[in-house]
């Protein structure tokens, strides 16, 4: 528990509310966590109580590390909200309870805590050390701390302590370990040997060293005298193998190769670790060679199995099941080590003033009463057009899975970018691609003449500030995630483009077909045709209508007459309602073939030499262009000014040619559905039609069943199902649709904006009534522990990389599973899959054991997609004889 007293200078707002409002926290390693409080106020006193207290983890603030507590206000501050602080005390009372150490070594080995250990190793020797880290928190001068022992309950061999066993207990100081063997230690554990308690207070000085390379605040037990057994008395040399297995209704009898050098009451071990237990004869049938025991083996032993004579001085050395530590420390009133206040972006050092009984105020007013984004720039933007590329993270699973099911709509949010002149905070217009960061994209705007440079955030750079301007009356449906802002960034296609490329001359003729030089033709191709004089007047309206005011060129001779006029013509799926005037053409992408009409069906172009152009075309494109990240890094032609390239993010959107299978599939679905959202199978086409970067989709249709008892209210009880009830109905015929991308990482999740675009895609063609919501699917994550044996010790290392990138890939939604194609929704793996997935593999001898989280299902879990979580993988090597 932690205590804090600080003197109130008035006028302070405490007085009433006792600090209501106020937010106190600590650091946990990743994020502020909110902590539970009481307070009181007496006679310009303010006592604050904080128990239980967790333990801060250090945190460097204003150059300062330090384990801090922060105290803040949750809402913008008001001249009337402002606190008056005197001095500052604190007292702090730790106690830590069974707390399990974070680093236990032998000699300089790691510990494997989670299993039984050896503290002193399998063969004690003098001088052999036990280290535990005591955490930091806990490393106190006079603490008193407590050693929870529990030894194992079956260990492998008796503990065998010698009379004149002696360990000495120590922390290290800062120059030697110094002994805390003193009037308040006791070991009733008895060197390790029970399950008990050791006791004792720490000294004036702990300091942290270097244990096995981990730097902590350590305590060690050192073997200084005795023994847990010799190595002498280690020597077996009485051995015998069975000659038959065991009988199932008599275990007391081994038969054995050989009785010599056994005699009754001898101790035995039968057969070999892990597997190996302890045993005493009774007598010895010598003619036989079979041994009777005292007491039954507890299984059945087949023939071969090893047969050892055990010293009774033999090694016998503590194991030890848990470890737990128990802290008790009071500090009493101490002043602040540090003390920072955080205020319009800017820290500043209090330390002084807390420390002192005089008025100082910890909160002050900061000019910015909306949430915020700056960037800070080095030099001023030329007046000319600039593009900034952001980095847009996609979501997390929970902000777009139907747990939220409130979808806020975007087009709300009322965002503003400013630039900083010496008239102060100016409007700056943009083009923003990102969808108010919803996505990946550009944001395009002109640099301004009159950029000035302003110091923010301690540091005199030319800034951007974009506001959420509405953010009292608006909110995101996820809180975007920004990875950087990027400049000299541009779009790259995969294409080449290809410009005023003459495919042929019209004869005048009906239903002429020309070919481009190159196919497949992508989207955004410029078709012009050469005709001899300027259309009508309402044909030129028309043509502008579809094409741009830029859609005629019109050449003139010498004396400014008209000599023709090229003229951007419209394509069309087919000519079934086009006119004779028209101007209309067909186009297959794939073959670079080009088609007009026939005259009454289509406009025939005019007869002429050359007159039939792509002005500009594109051509390439295909899945090849899916580059991962940094993957283009050549240019194909030289570009002035220009050192390298280097794409830093995932291209895609590339697909190849669609099979002629895919064809036939699709065009059922498409005769099936009109182009409109009916039935639940409709809106999975769809789908997958209103997006390339779509890769799964799974539409889930409402669900309504009349004689559910949660839709039903008892008029004598209408509180009995209520809450069941509103539940139930809170979204009537709702249709869920779960959507995932084309996305390489483990856990594919859609950015808002492809959410968005599948959305609005789908409501286009689907009733006016249509109740839809559009997210990613349930997730479970799938973790595996295995006990893999490798084929030998040299390939150990690798072993593990394999095993761990198979679990990963074989786990992955969309290219895992065992065809490589990816995991049904609601489809889990099991066990015996990752048995065989893993003993595949080059190096791998076999699996020992294996186990899958979660073992279970979750409850009411349905529609899941599984994704690859973390994994355990523990490396054995066979012993011998065992």
């Amino acid at each position: 528990s932690l205590q804090g007293k600080g003197e109130l200078e008035s006028p302070s707002p405490l007085r009433g509310g006792v600090g209501e409002g106020l937010s106190w926290q600590y650091w946990n390693g990743i994020d502020w966590k909110s902590l539970s409080v009481t307070s009181t106020v007496n006679n310009n006193l303010w006592q604050v109580n904080i128990n239980p207290m967790p333990v801060p983890t250090k945190l460097t603030i204003n150059e300062i590390n330090a384990a801090w507590l922060r105290l803040e206000f949750p809402y913008p501050l008001t001249q009337n909200s402002l606190l008056n602080f005197g001095q500052i005390l604190v007292s702090a009372q730790i106690v830590g309870n069974l707390i399990a150490p974070e680093l236990c070594y032998f000699n300089g080995t790691a510990i494997d805590l989670s299993k039984d250990f050896y503290p002193f190793g399998e063969q004690p020797r003098f001088n052999d050390t036990f280290y535990i880290a005591i955490d930091e928190a806990f490393a106190k001068p006079k603490a008193q701390v407590t050693i929870d022992v529990k030894v194992t309950d079956k260990p492998p061999a008796k503990v065998n302590p010698s009379s004149d066993l002696n360990i000495q207990w120590e922390v290290w100081n800062g120059n030697n370990w110094e002994s805390v063997k003193n009037n308040n230690f006791s070991d009733k554990s008895q060197n390790l040997t029970q399950t008990e308690k050791i006791n004792f207070t720490l000294p004036d000085g702990i300091e942290s060293t270097n244990i096995g390379g981990k730097d902590s605040h350590w305590v060690r037990a050192r073997i200084i005298t005795g023994n847990y057994g010799t190595e002498t008395a280690n020597q077996l040399t009485t051995f015998a193998i069975t000659v038959t297995d065991t009988d199932p209704k008599d275990r007391t009898k081994i038969k054995v190769n050989s009785v010599r050098g056994f005699m009754p009451n001898d101790s035995l071990w039968i057969g070999s670790l892990p597997d190996r237990e302890e045993a005493s004869i009774n007598s010895i049938d010598f003619t036989n060679n079979i041994i009777i025991l005292k007491v039954a083996l507890s299984k059945d032993r087949s023939a071969g199995t090893s047969v050892i004579l055990r010293s009774t001085s033999v090694f016998g050395p503590p194991s030890v099941k848990s470890l737990t530590l128990s802290y008790t420390y009071n500090s009493g009133d101490t002043s602040l080590s540090a003390c920072q206040t955080y205020n319009d972006f800017k820290y500043q050092d209090r330390k002084t003033q807390a420390t002192q009984n005089n008025p100082w105020q910890p909160f002050t007013l900061t000019e910015d009463i909306e949430p915020t984004l700056y960037l800070g720039f080095d030099k001023p933007f030329a007046n000319q057009p600039i593009s900034l590329y952001a980095q847009v993270e996609s979501p997390e699973a929970d902000e777009v899975s139907a747990i939220n099911l409130s979808n806020t709509n975007l087009i709300s949010l009322k965002v503003v970018w400013e630039y900083y002149t010496n008239k102060g905070w100016q409007r700056l217009g943009v083009q923003d691609e990102t969808s108010t960061f919803a996505e990946r994209g550009i944001i395009r705007f002109i640099g301004k003449s009159d950029f000035t440079a302003k110091t923010e955030f301690a540091k005199s750079l030319y800034w951007l500030r974009i506001r959420w301007e509405n953010y009292q009356n608006s909110s995101f449906w996820a809180q975007p995630k920004l990875k950087g802002f990027l400049s000299n960034t541009t779009w790259a296609i995969q294409a080449t483009s290809i410009f005023n490329e003459i495919i042929g001359s019209s004869n005048g003729n009906p239903n002429q077909v020309f070919r481009t030089t190159k196919s497949p033709i992508l989207l955004g191709q410029k078709l012009e045709i050469k005709e001899p004089e300027m259309p009508s007047l309402e044909e030129q309206t028309a043509i502008k209508n579809l094409e741009g005011e830029t859609a005629m060129t019109i050449l003139r001779n010498d004396i400014g007459e008209i000599e023709a006029v090229w003229i951007l013509w419209h394509e069309v799926t087919d000519f079934y309602a086009s006119t004779a005037r028209d101007r209309h053409y067909i186009v297959d992408r794939l073959t670079g073939e080009i088609k007009f009409g026939d005259g009454q069906h289509g406009m025939i172009p005019p007869q002429n030499r050359n007159n039939i152009r792509l002005s500009s075309y594109r051509t390439g494109g295909g899945a090849l262009g899916n580059k991962l990240v940094r993957n283009v890094t050549q240019l194909k032609t030289t570009i002035p000014y220009i050192d390298s390239v280097t794409n830093l993010e995932n291209a895609s959107g590339g697909a190849d040619r669609e099979s002629i299978e895919r064809v036939k599939e699709r065009g059922q679905k498409v005769i099936r559905h009109g182009n409109r959202a009916v039935t639940i199978q409709d809106i999975e086409d769809l789908g997958y039609e209103a997006s390339p970067d779509i890769a799964r989709i799974k539409a889930i249709p409402p669900i309504c069943d009349p004689l559910a008892e949660e839709l039903w209210l008892e008029p004598k009880n209408p509180n009995l199902n209520l809450e069941k009830h509103q539940q139930l109905i809170q979204n009537p015929g709702l249709v869920k649709l779960f959507i995932v991308p084309r996305n390489p990482s483990p856990q594919p999740i859609p950015s808002l904006a492809l959410i968005d675009r599948v959305e609005n895609y789908i409501r286009d063609r689907a009733s006016p009534t249509l109740n839809l919501w559009v997210g990613t699917p349930p997730w479970l994550e799938v973790s595996v522990t295995a006990e893999v044996v490798p084929t030998s010790l040299k390939v150990a290392d690798a072993v593990r990389i394999a095993v761990i990138q198979r679990l990963e890939t074989f786990l992955h939604p969309l290219t895992g599973g065992i065809k490589g194609t990816g995991w049904e929704f609601g489809r889990e793996p099991h066990e015996s899959d990752f048995y065989a997935l893993i003993e595949e593999i080059d190096g791998v001898d076999y699996v020992r054991s294996l186990s899958v989280q979660p073992p279970e299902l979750p409850l009411n879990l349905t529609n899941f997609l599984i994704y690859s979580g973390s994994h355990q993988i523990n490396l054995f090597l066979d012993e011998i004889g065992g």
